[in-house]
C-alpha cells in the first residue's frame, strides 16, 4: 500500500492535462488483429474453453478463458478496449481506477498493455500523455508488489461499464466465423476462414414477397403459386419480364425525349447448382411466338421456291425479261450468344430487327465476345438504346444497317462468369444489365414434387396468353403510346434522384451510370407490366387505341423492384468487378477498420442517413467519408441492407438481405 501512495503523490491527477504533448498519439487506432470480427447482435451467454478452465474473479463471475495463448488474451483485451472507446465509456475515472486499470494491463500484457492504457485514459478529459507513460512505466516495475491486481481486473471493470464479456470470448475463441482445428467455417467461407465472391453469396433482398400477390397482373400471380420459394419466383418473374420485353412489336414509351421500347437486360447470378435451371422454361414461354415466326419464314421459303421453279422455266426463253427471286433470310426469335459478331448482327437484322437471346450459361457470352471476330459488344451497349449498328453481310459483300435493333437478353451464370464477361465496370456494358444475386440453399429439394404440371407446361400456357397480345400490337398500323401520370412522373423523378446521390455517395461516381439506366430499366419495367395487363382487360382494345397511361399497381411495383434490384447491382460492382486502382477495395476478404467498427457500433440495428451522419459527426468522421462507409457496409463487409432510399438494417454476413 505504500507503494500505491507513493506513485499517487508523485503522479496526482490534477497533472494529467497536457493536450499539446504529442509524445504518443493517442488518435491513431488500436492494432486489432485481422480475426476479430465487427460487433454483431448475439445471443447471450458464456462459452467455456475447450479443457474447461476459465479465469474467475472474487466473486466468482467468468470473465476471460485462463486456457488461452498469450496473442489470444491481447486480441480479447485488444476487442474489449475497442468497445469501451465506441461507447465513449471512461474505466479510469478516479485516481484507483486509473492505476488500477495500469496494473491490471501489466499483468496480463506487459509492455504491449502500454499503448492500450493511452487509448483507454485518453477517455478522460484531463489525459496527459507523458504522466500516462510514467504512470504505466511504475505499474509495469511494481505490479504484483504488495497489491495483488491481476488481468481479470480489467475485464471486471469493463463489463461494469456494460461490455459483453461472454461475447467477446466467444468472438475471439469459439466464434462460429473462425473454424477452429483446421476445420471448415460455417458456410460462406474457406478454409482460411476468408470470404470470397464465389464461396460467399449473402442471401439478398427479394421483392415479391413484399408485393401483394393480387396487386401483380395475373400471369404474375399464378407464377408465384408455382414458385417453390420467394427467390426462384423472383428469378422467375425477372425471367418472364425479360422475355416478354423482346415480344411487344409497336409499343414504345417517351423516356429522356427520346421513343424506347421495352427491350431489358438480366443477368442471373448464382453458384453452380442453384436452382436457376428453372429458367430453362422460358423457352417454352415463348414457344407460340417462335412457332409463329417460324411458320411465316416457313411459308417465305415456300413462296420463294415456288418462284424460283417459275423463274427457272422461264429463265431462258425468248421475249421473256424475268427477275431471279431473292431468297428469304432465316427468322427466329432466338439469337445465340455463342456467334459472330456479323452472325449475330445479321440474325438480329434478318427477324425484322429484333430478338431475344437467352443462355443458360454467360459464358457463352463471354467467350463470343472475346473471340477474333465475336466481339459484338459495341452493338450489345448500341441497341440498348436502340441506336443504328452497321456491319458488312458476308454474302454479295452488302452494307447494312441495322436502325432501330430491339434486343432483350437474359443470361444465368456464376459470379465467375460475370467478371468474365463484365470485367469492369467501365466501358458501359454492365450498366446496362439488371442483375439478380441468387444463394445456394444447403438443403435438399425435394425432385418428385406431386403437381401433375411441369414448369414447361405452365409457362407454355402463359406463353399462349402473350401470343395474343403480341399478335394485336403486331397488327397495328402506328405504334402504341405508354405514358406515366404527371404524379408517376414527379415520384419517378425523385425517387431516382434520392437513389443517385445514395449510391454515388457510397461507391463513387461510378455506379451512377447504373442508377441513371436503371431508371430506364425501372420505365421498361412498367411498360411489360402493364402489356402483359392487357390481358387480365380483354374489352382494351389495343389493336387501336393511340395510348395507353400505366397502372399505379404497376408503376408502384416497379419502383419496389428496383429499390431491391440496386442492391443486387451494388453487390456485383463491389464484389465481381475489377475496378481500376481498387484491388483491396474490392477484395471482400478483408475486415473491418478500426473506424469503420467504431461507426459500426455506434449504430442501432435500424437507423437512417441522419442517424449515421450524427453518429460519425460524434466520432469526427467527414460525412463524406461516412457515407463510403455504409457502401462498405452493404457490399464489402456484408453487415448492413439498404431497406430504402434511407433506410438501413444491420444484419449478419449471410442473413437474409
Amino acid at each position: 500500500m505504500n507503494e500505491d501512495k507513493n506513485i499517487k503523490k508523485e503522479f496526482p491527477i490534477e497533472q494529467w492535462a497536457n493536450p499539446t504533448n504529442e509524445s504518443v498519439n493517442a488518435d491513431k487506432p488500436l492494432a486489432l488483429p485481422a480475426s476479430v470480427e465487427p460487433n454483431y447482435p448475439k445471443e447471450s451467454g458464456a462459452t467455456a474453453c475447450q479443457n474447461g478452465e476459465m479465469s474467475v474473479c472474487q466473486n466468482g463471475e467468468i470473465y476471460s478463458p485462463n486456457c488461452q495463448s498469450g496473442q489470444d488474451l491481447a486480441a480479447e483485451v485488444k476487442e474489449v478496449a475497442y468497445r469501451l472507446i465506441a461507447s465513449g465509456k471512461d474505466i479510469t475515472y478516479g485516481y484507483e481506477n486509473w492505476r488500477d486499470l495500469g496494473f491490471a494491463l501489466a499483468d496480463g500484457l506487459g509492455e504491449e498493455g502500454r499503448d492500450i492504457y493511452h487509448k483507454l485514459s485518453a477517455q478522460h478529459p484531463n489525459y496527459n500523455p507523458a504522466e500516462c507513460d510514467k504512470q504505466y512505466n511504475a505499474c509495469l516495475k511494481d505490479h504484483g508488489k504488495g497489491r495483488n491486481v491481476r488481468i481479470n481486473t480489467f475485464f471486471h471493470m469493463a463489463k461494469e461499464a456494460g461490455v459483453d464479456i461472454a461475447e467477446v470470448a466467444r468472438l475471439n475463441s469459439h466464434s462460429p466465423l473462425k473454424p477452429q482445428n483446421g476445420g471448415s467455417g460455417e458456410k460462406g467461407e474457406s478454409s482460411t476462414g476468408q470470404m470470397t465472391s464465389q464461396n460467399l453469396i449473402p442471401e439478398m433482398p427479394t421483392f415479391t414477397d413484399i408485393i401483394p400477390l393480387e396487386n401483380w397482373p395475373k400471369t404474375f400471380q399464378k407464377l408465384q403459386q408455382i414458385a417453390e420459394d420467394r427467390e426462384t419466383a423472383d428469378i422467375l418473374t425477372l425471367g418472364i419480364i425479360t422475355a416478354t420485353s423482346a415480344c411487344l412489336p409497336n409499343y414504345v414509351g417517351n423516356y429522356d425525349r427520346h421513343l424506347v421500347f421495352a427491350c431489358l437486360y438480366a443477368f442471373i447470378v448464382a453458384p453452380p447448382a442453384s436452382n436457376k435451371g428453372s429458367l430453362s422454361a422460358i423457352r417454352a414461354y415463348l414457344k407460340y411466338i417462335q412457332e409463329s415466326i417460324r411458320r411465316a419464314n416457313k411459308a417465305e421459303f415456300e413462296e420463294y421456291e415456288q418462284n424460283m421453279a417459275e423463274y427457272q422455266a422461264q429463265k431462258g426463253k425468248k421475249g421473256q425479261t424475268v427477275r431471279e427471286p431473292k431468297q428469304p433470310p432465316y427468322r427466329s426469335l432466338f439469337i445465340s450468344a455463342n456467334s459472330s459478331s456479323t452472325a449475330m448482327y445479321q440474325a438480329l437484322s434478318d427477324n425484322h430487327e429484333c430478338g431475344f437471346t437467352f443462355e443458360s450459361e454467360g459464358d457463352a457470352m463471354a467467350n463470343a465476345l472475346k473471340s477474333d471476330f465475336g466481339d459484338y459488344s459495341d452493338g450489345l451497349r448500341k441497341a440498348f438504346h436502340h441506336e443504328s449498328i452497321g456491319y458488312n453481310r458476308r454474302k454479295d459483300n452488302e452494307h447494312v444497317d441495322i436502325k432501330k435493333p430491339r434486343w432483350a437478353i437474359l443470361l444465368s451464370g456464376t459470379p465467375d462468369q460475370v467478371g468474365n464477361l463484365i470485367p469492369t465496370a467501365d466501358n458501359g456494358t454492365f450498366s446496362r444489365f439488371l442483375f439478380y444475386v441468387l444463394q445456394r440453399k444447403l438443403e435438399w429439394r425435394d425432385v418428385f414434387a406431386e403437381e401433375e404440371v411441369t414448369l414447361d407446361e405452365e409457362f407454355e400456357k402463359m406463353g399462349k396468353e402473350l401470343f395474343v397480345v403480341y399478335l394485336k400490337l403486331a397488327a397495328r398500323k402506328e405504334q402504341l403510346r405508354f405514358k406515366f401520370t404527371t404524379q408517376q412522373r414527379q415520384k419517378f423523378n425523385r425517387f431516382f434522384s434520392e437513389l443517385q446521390e445514395e449510391q454515388a455517395a457510397m461507391l463513387g461516381d461510378d455506379i451512377v451510370a447504373s442508377v441513371r439506366r436503371l431508371g430506364l430499366i425501372a420505365f421498361r419495367i412498367a411498360m411489360v407490366l402493364t402489356a402483359l395487363r392487357f390481358i387480365d382487360t380483354s374489352e382494351l382494345d389495343i389493336q387501336n387505341i393511340p395510348e395507353v397511361i400505366c397502372d399505379d399497381r404497376d408503376f408502384n411495383i416497379a419502383l419496389s423492384m428496383v429499390n431491391k434490384l440496386i442492391n443486387h447491382t451494388s453487390m456485383v460492382y463491389s464484389t465481381m468487378l475489377r475496378k481500376n486502382g481498387d484491388e483491396d477495395e474490392n477484395d471482400v476478404t478483408v475486415k473491418m477498420n478500426m473506424r469503420d467498427k467504431l461507426l459500426f457500433d455506434n449504430l442501432s440495428v435500424d437507423f437512417t442517413t441522419k442517424d449515421y451522419v450524427a453518429a460519425a459527426e460524434k466520432l469526427e468522421i467527414p460525412e463524406k467519408s461516412a457515407q463510403k462507409i455504409i457502401g462498405r457496409f452493404i457490399n464489402k463487409y456484408m453487415v448492413v441492407v439498404r431497406e430504402k432510399n434511407g433506410k438501413y438494417r444491420k444484419v449478419k454476413p449471410g442473413d437474409k438481405r
